[in-house]
């Protein structure tokens, strides 16, 4: 299965004039050639040559889904590595499923390095929308679909929907406002732990069996002493990022103690619940209009929300 991409960049060099105000098109291509092992997912990305004479190489950037770590420079690729005029690079170790978010920056023969070329995402060999769970693709025997309704007093009710450790929202349109469906992995224990929030209404949470595909969330009314979690968030400047991402870090508590939450930002989300509890780093696509907007989410606590507007 081939994804194509095209990738339009501005190269703005830091020192060297190789690299000021080049314009380049990559044509990224990920194809699927691997199969079944948990990290046997190849990915290749092709990209249109240029022709700059102090052009010593490419990085390549990975952001695995989920990573507090943001984008790692997964490969330096030197250009005896490639074909100059058609260059193309394998990557491997990718796990099955997990998506994976991919960029490229140029460097010269002094090591300066250009700014980032848009993002390529890439899942389960194919490209992210040709991967969506809605194509009926099972990953392995331990997930499994599950739908159903979110509603307070009979009315539906536009909530996110967490399950083990996937979140999806019950706020489309056409599907239905108040209707959800999306594929979770099992817990060991052969079961489905499914929470859901929403503005003003308590939060819920509901342990089912994975047999029952069909989970009905029924909302109820917030309590004035529910207690509401406090999120802080700093932009990081100097963080290795594609054009129009940013890079936000922060944390997670109630008054001063450290919670385990789920941190969603523009479509990008991590929990705050590794070895430093309370702690999150996320790297972001900003939105249409250069903002970012951050959500947290932990049982038993009402949900928050903050905005940001990175200043360049």
């Amino acid at each position: 299965m081939n994804a194509a991409y095209h990738i339009n960049q501005n190269w703005i060099g830091k020192k060297s004039a190789m690299l000021n105000r080049l314009l380049l098109t990559f044509y990224a291509t990920v194809v699927f050639l691997c199969c079944n092992q948990a990290l046997a997912q190849v990915y290749t990305l092709a990209w249109d040559p240029h022709q700059e004479p102090s052009l010593a190489g490419y990085n390549l950037y990975v952001l695995p889904e989920g990573s507090k770590e943001g984008f790692i420079l997964w490969k330096r690729i030197g250009l005896t590595e490639i074909d100059p005029e058609n260059p193309s690079i394998q990557v491997s170790g990718f796990e099955k499923y997990r998506k994976y978010i991919f960029f490229m920056t140029a460097f010269d023969e002094l090591g300066n390095e250009s700014q980032g070329s848009n993002s390529a995402c890439g899942r389960g060999g194919a490209s992210c929308a040709a991967a969506d769970p809605a194509d009926g693709r099972m990953p392995d025997e331990r997930w499994r679909w599950i739908d159903g309704s979110v509603s307070f007093q009979g009315e539906p009710v536009c909530a996110i929907v967490l399950a083990n450790g996937q979140h999806c929202f019950s706020c489309d349109a056409q599907q239905g406002v108040g209707n959800y469906r999306m594929i979770v992995p099992v817990d060991e224990d052969g079961t489905i732990t499914v929470q859901a929030f929403a503005n003003g209404l308590a939060p819920y949470k509901r342990v089912t069996h994975a047999l029952d595909s069909a989970v009905d969330v029924e909302m109820k009314r917030r309590q004035p002493a529910d207690k509401e979690i406090d999120m802080n968030l700093v932009h990081e400047k100097d963080a290795p990022l594609p054009e129009g991402w940013a890079r936000i870090s922060g944390s997670v508590k109630l008054v001063d103690t450290p919670v385990c939450a789920m941190v969603l930002a523009n479509g990008q989300h991590v929990f705050s619940c590794g070895s430093e509890i309370g702690r999150y780093g996320l790297s972001v696509p900003l939105d249409s209009n250069g903002q970012i907007t951050v959500f947290g989410f932990a049982h038993g606590f009402q949900p928050c929300k903050q905005a940001l507007s990175p200043a360049w």
